[in-house]
């Protein structure tokens, strides 16, 4: 295959040595290419020295390339032929060359501004404007237009800057515009070398309250500042405003209060006193929540004469009716200013909930005030442990104080009605 097929080929003007235009001409055909005096519609290459390609104009040299006619050294034309195979034109080409020489300029160029920044200010082909996890800019601008003291169209611009490298390090400056349109800031630097991240954010935010009278982490909460103070303006639109202090967390419920307020929505089943409260809000004590009952270590039951019992449904209207309570005729306080024996809930035989609770656990054939049994049969109630059923006199000398003896759900005795949670 002819290495230069399809190739159409000029040249802008002589290239020394034996490269005439008759002896190009010749190779062209010889290896499949179209040579041409003139630069045409169709042309892919022209062949040229780097001082022919100096002296053509931008414009011309901007068309070439915008028609892709590449515009290489003749040693292209002579390496192809010699090869016999298409070489890449980026070695030879004199605009590629041409690319690499305005980008070293322009490197050498920006590498010398960053310099001559550094005297004064930041390298800013070294360092960065610092963002936070929020992808917060930290170059914020300070204004300050009070026509009265005389300041109109003042500004800071602060800026807290990050290395390139790392480990990171940061730098703080600040640059003072003394009227709008002014070219020439003052310059503030806190120090010449980088400093680490803690420092550098503290001269950010000493700066900001020193020029705008208010804290950093307060930013969001001042619309305005007092007069003669800069003010600042954070970002809208829904653009990140920096991290934002957060609340302190809540101080943690105990896990007794929340039980206690769990169990205290069943007041009908587990003799809670309805209080009306708030617990977390008034502080109360969940042995407060309970009638009756302290749950100081667990004890047994404190029944006082001052707070209600649990009485099956009717009693009192029975005991109105038959005359059996004690107390009829007067209140406590009013029997003992009368010097009259007050008797409790124990004395008076009104059931209390310690008799209530043996009476379920036994069954209902069960009275826990007789001393008898009923019928001496076993009852159907299992071992508190978990052994094999008990007599009614076995369930009668339990130590229903303890803790220990009351039935639960991993026991493996029926038991009647969910107990209470304590």
């Amino acid at each position: 295959m002819l290495p230069l097929r399809n190739c159409k080929i000029t040249t802008a003007g002589d290239l020394g040595d034996e490269w005439n235009n008759t002896n190009i001409a010749r190779w062209c055909s010889y290896n499949g290419a179209t040579y041409t005096r003139f630069v045409e519609e169709d042309t892919t290459h022209i062949l040229a020295t780097p001082a022919q390609y100096q002296v053509m104009t931008p414009k011309y040299k901007q068309r070439l390339q915008q028609k892709r006619i590449h515009v290489v050294t003749k040693d292209w034309f002579e390496d192809t032929i010699t090869q016999k195979k298409k070489l890449d034109e980026e070695s030879y080409s004199l605009q590629e060359e041409e690319r690499k020489g305005h980008a070293e300029l322009k490197s050498i160029l920006k590498n010398k501004k960053g310099m001559e920044q550094a005297e004064n200010y930041v390298n800013t082909n070294m360092y960065h404007v610092f963002r936070d996890e929020t992808y917060f800019s930290h170059e914020i601008t300070l204004t300050r237009d009070d026509e009265e003291s005389g300041y109109k169209g003042q500004k800071y611009v602060l800026c807290l800057w990050e290395s390139n490298a790392w480990p990171y390090l940061y730098q703080f400056t600040a640059k003072f515009y003394k009227k709008a349109g002014y070219n020439r800031p003052a310059i503030y630097r806190l120090k010449e070398t980088p400093v680490l991240f803690k420092d550098g954010f503290d001269a950010f935010k000493s700066f900001f309250k020193k020029k705008t009278g208010i804290e950093w982490d307060e930013r969001m909460g001042f619309k305005t500042t007092s007069p003669g103070r800069f003010r600042y303006q954070p970002p809208t639109g829904g653009k990140p405003v920096g991290v934002l202090p957060q609340p302190p967390p809540a101080p943690p419920v105990s896990p007794a209060l929340g039980n206690s307020l769990a169990t205290a929505a069943h007041t009908g089943a587990t003799g809670v006193a309805d209080t009306g409260l708030d617990p977390v809000s008034t502080g109360i004590q969940s042995t407060r929540l309970f009638s009756g009952w302290n749950f100081d270590g667990l004890n047994k039951p404190a029944l006082e004469s001052t707070h209600p019992t649990h009485q099956p449904a009717g009693s009192a209207d029975k005991r109105k009716h038959t005359g059996d309570d004690d107390n009829v005729g007067g209140s406590s306080s009013a029997k003992r200013s009368r010097g009259e024996k007050v008797t409790t809930p124990h004395q008076s035989g009104t059931p209390t909930l310690l008799s209530r609770l043996k009476q379920e656990h036994a069954g209902p054939a069960y009275n826990a005030n007789s001393a008898t049994e009923a019928n001496g049969k076993k009852s159907n109630a299992g071992s508190i442990t978990g052994d094999a059923t008990t007599t009614k006199d076995d369930a009668k000398d339990v130590d229903w104080t303890s803790p220990n003896n009351w039935p639960d759900k991993r026991s493996s005795a029926p038991y009647r009605r969910s107990w209470p949670l304590i």
